[in-house]
């Protein structure tokens, strides 16, 4: 027997990983890290438009909204293994207009 793919609590959203380490939009429905050595990548680059065609903008502007030194959490895992996954910590995010870049620190992977 197979079960549906699972999601993290909270908001999830459905993107395809992009293994470029630009500070560039990685391209509609991609996320990407600033580092190869993904849990040393100190920024994440994502799309403002998810694999369903759905914009996070309005979620990511309520998560920059956060005053404190850690504005939420970000976990990004395979959909098929959720063993396989990286948790980093959110200090702070920039609107580039239709992309954002995430300021991350590695919690766990």
């Amino acid at each position: 027997e197979t079960g549906t793919d699972g999601t993290f609590g909270g908001a999830s959203f459905d993107y395809t990983f992009d293994s470029g380490t630009t500070a560039a939009d990685p391209g509609t429905g991609e996320v990407a890290l600033s580092s190869t050595t993904q849990n040393t990548a100190t920024e994440m680059y994502i799309d403002a438009t998810d694999d369903n065609g759905s914009s996070i903008n309005t979620f990511m502007t309520s998560i920059d909204a956060v005053t404190s030194a850690v504005k939420g959490h970000v976990r990004v895992f395979s959909k098929t293994n959720a063993n396989i996954f990286l948790l980093f910590a959110i200090s702070d995010l920039t609107n580039n207009t239709g992309w954002w870049t995430i300021d991350i620190n590695n919690e766990d992977s």
